[in-house]
């Protein structure tokens, strides 16, 4: 039987980026989707996709009580007038208020957190808030979905969900069709690291370019790509991203739709995070792709790296371990870099294919609905 199915996020570009791939399962399954986010360029793909779409504002970094009762009610009516059979709710406003929202019109909903994010990084006000709204609203979700064994761990210690509620999933899958080896476009010889992420201090982007200006070296090209993100407090502003491109020491690629070409072109892919990760998607990409990795030993990153195996770990926060990492990758012989990025993929193909994870979402409907 046909089954409207909402999909709720804070971006249409998240749903997008990670989540088409669920969308046109459930789409070639005979069921209706409908995305449910604020609306941006990304919306219409997936109205050419199939889905139907349905804008809601938020202030994703407003504390401001009233903004969220007004979240709040528009998720209510926005379910009230759909009436979708199951929603999935993805970052921490729309679990919070989504299942709140879905409880109030009999919707079976679940929480997926893609990562603990500043509600655990910090320990004021807004997090204490934060975790006592978590507490009282995702008591009125089916499951809670996490990315990571660590951050479900983190839950539980805090007692903000039953032990019952919880469930593991590997990631949000990769598509092995689409994230594939493919063939350099740009053949000058250069070797080229790539961090993808947005530009947020705790991705590492300092430490990244400190150490390729320690490495600087003419056979090797070190470049950045990711959304300047200026209203978080912790974004590198454009005019320090204008200062490390004047000095020569980094690229700064900007943003892209396409995201498998800049990879393509790439040797290796860099995400030096310290940032509470669920699973990160660039490295999950690059692996796919069948380039070899660096990133460090923290929640998230750890669980798509085997040292030595598909990349090198090293150490949040340390340039020199970064660096060291880095000048291992380069002197590599390309024989060896071709043999760490084909595990790479045997890795993904194994435990993180999105076909694994699709048959989750089928699952849980299947026994919630």
């Amino acid at each position: 039987m046909s089954k409207k199915i909402a999909l709720v996020s804070n971006s249409s570009w998240s749903i997008y980026n990670y989540r088409k791939g669920i969308a046109k399962a459930f789409i070639e399954a005979g069921n209706e989707v409908l995305i449910v986010a604020p609306e941006d360029e990304f919306s219409q793909y997936l109205v050419d996709m199939g889905c139907s779409f349905r804008h809601f504002d938020m202030e994703s970094k407003s504390t401001n009580p009233l903004s969220d009762l007004l979240l709040l009610n528009q998720l209510k009516k926005i379910y009230q007038s759909e009436k979708p059979s199951f929603a999935f709710h993805y970052t921490i406003k729309p679990n919070i208020w989504g299942c709140r929202a879905a409880k109030m019109n009999n919707i079976p909903a679940i929480a997926i957190t893609t990562g603990l994010g500043y509600i655990f990084d910090n320990e004021n006000l807004v997090s204490k808030i934060g975790k006592k709204l978590y507490k009282v609203n995702l008591k009125h979700a089916k499951q809670v979905w996490f990315l990571n064994n660590e951050d479900q761990k983190a839950f539980l210690a805090e007692n903000l969900i039953p032990k019952s509620k919880a469930h593991l999933i590997p990631g949000e899958g990769v598509n092995l069709d689409e994230f594939c080896p493919k063939p350099k476009q740009v053949n000058d010889g250069k070797f080229r690291f790539l961090l993808l992420a947005r530009m947020l201090k705790e991705k590492g982007i300092a430490e990244f370019v400190e150490a390729a200006r320690q490495l600087k070296n003419e056979n090797i090209i070190f470049q950045l790509l990711g959304f300047l993100d200026w209203d978080a407090p912790n974004a590198i502003s454009k005019s320090t991203m204008d200062e490390w491109e004047n000095e020569g020491v980094i690229e700064y690629l900007g943003v892209s739709n396409e995201v498998w070409k800049e990879i393509a072109n790439s040797d290796c892919v860099v995400l030096p995070s310290y940032y509470k990760e669920g699973l990160p998607r660039t490295l999950m990409e690059a692996n796919a792709m069948e380039k070899p990795i660096i990133t460090t030993d923290n929640v998230g990153c750890r669980e798509v790296i085997i040292d030595k195996y598909n990349g090198y770990m090293c150490t949040p926060k340390s340039v020199s371990s970064l660096k060291e990492a880095m000048e291992n990758m380069y002197n590599l012989s390309v024989e060896a870099r071709i043999a760490m990025g084909e595990n790479g993929r045997k890795l993904m193909a194994e435990k993180f294919d999105e076909q694994i994870i699709i048959k989750e979402y089928f699952k849980a409907i299947e026994l919630f609905t």
